[in-house]
């Protein structure tokens, strides 16, 4: 089986292969939309599993990574429903964190695997994010790569949390512009946290 020019043999060598090769990158792309690591990682768990069920009957010219971006994309909509759902039968309001699920429900809802290169987009981002004002950047690096909520990233930077928010706001206005049309697609990579929302 291959996929981007790599070979992955048959059997459990194959996809313990496949596994190592792609679970960091899809457990990101997961979190990215769910902002929960357990629920990311419950997401992974399920998708692999299904995979390992279907190993053997896979045809070995199918586009691997784009299938299993499908999978994930699937999962983690289903999750996002969920959320909605009990947001508001929970409290009855549209809240910060019903607007977050609906959101990133509709950014991974336009996006499409078979266009996807991973490795180039993240270097697309990685240049846009670069490219911010510094402690908006620092801000939104604390979210991004550490997933530090938003009163962690205040008290280790000395700020407010209506700060943090700010920044987090104002990083993501830049970076939509920045990357324009790539919009939906690069907003699974960026969003770690919970409680953003672009106005």
């Amino acid at each position: 089986m291959r996929t981007k020019g790599i070979f992955f043999p048959n059997g459990q060598e194959g996809f313990k292969k496949v596994f190592e090769t792609f679970y960091p990158r899809l457990l990101r792309f997961a979190n990215a939309y769910v902002g929960d690591r357990f629920e990311a990682e419950n997401i992974l768990q399920d998708v692999f599993l299904k995979l390992w069920e279907k190993w053997e009957a896979l045809p070995p010219d199918m586009n691997l990574q784009a299938y299993l971006l499908t999978m994930v994309k699937n999962q983690c909509m289903d999750f996002l429903r969920h959320r909605q759902v009990v947001e508001q039968n929970t409290i009855g309001l549209e809240t910060a964190h019903f607007h977050e699920a609906s959101f990133n429900y509709h950014a991974i809802s336009r996006f499409d695997p078979e266009l996807m290169d991973i490795e180039a987009l993240e270097r697309l981002v990685e240049k846009a994010i670069d490219n911010l004002p510094g402690q908006c950047r620092k801000v939104f690096e604390y979210s991004r790569y550490d997933g530090l909520k938003y009163k962690e990233i205040a008290g280790r930077m000395g700020i407010s949390v209506k700060t943090v928010e700010t920044h987090i706001s104002h990083a993501l206005k830049i970076l939509r512009v920045a990357l324009k049309d790539l919009f939906w697609v690069w907003f699974f990579y960026l969003i770690t946290t919970t409680g953003i929302i672009v106005a």
